[in-house]
């Protein structure tokens, strides 16, 4: 599907190329055509095509990994008014950043308080533990893990003992 609307990719519209260039990620797939498409829209602070090149840049997929970028991308994305998803958040806190970090942090706080998926309370308790965003403590961050890893069929059990024994 997606070689049938690479060949026609400059035909698109700008919109109809950000969903083709989603799929691709999704997909891990990378074509030189990815860079040419997302740059411009990018330019013009496509939102969609922001929060996508941050996510390249983070990952390195397509272009050179720079988290420090990948984070200026995710922020840029926020300014510009995409939704503060988990995905900005943890670009934000693996930046390297201190004022990302903060920013990653007060939302994945928010979040986790307002009932959010527990990723966004794994973000905070590992904030915690490793001092990313805010002040670091050890014993608040176990406590979060704690509480999220102990609900019936929660997938972070192991990520919350690996924390405990102080290997995250």
């Amino acid at each position: 599907m997606v070689e049938k609307y690479l060949g026609r990719i400059y035909e698109l519209s700008d919109g109809e190329r950000l969903d083709l260039l989603n799929t691709m990620w999704l997909m891990k797939r990378t074509d030189d055509r990815l860079l040419e498409v997302i740059g411009p829209l990018v330019k013009n602070d496509n939102i969609s095509a922001l929060k996508l090149y941050a996510k390249m840049l983070s990952a390195g997929r397509g272009v050179e990994k720079d988290v420090a970028e990948a984070g200026r991308f995710a922020d840029l994305s926020l300014q510009k008014g995409a939704a503060a998803d988990f995905d900005a958040c943890s670009i934000l806190m693996a930046s390297g950043v201190p004022e990302m970090q903060a920013k990653a942090f007060e939302i994945a706080s928010r979040k986790y308080d307002a009932g959010s998926s527990d990723r966004y309370g794994m973000l905070v308790a590992q904030a915690y533990i490793d001092g990313t965003g805010v002040g670091k403590d050890r014993r608040k961050g176990l406590s979060i893990m704690k509480g999220i890893a102990d609900k019936p069929g929660s997938r972070y059990k192991a990520a919350y003992k690996a924390a405990k024994a102080g290997k995250s």
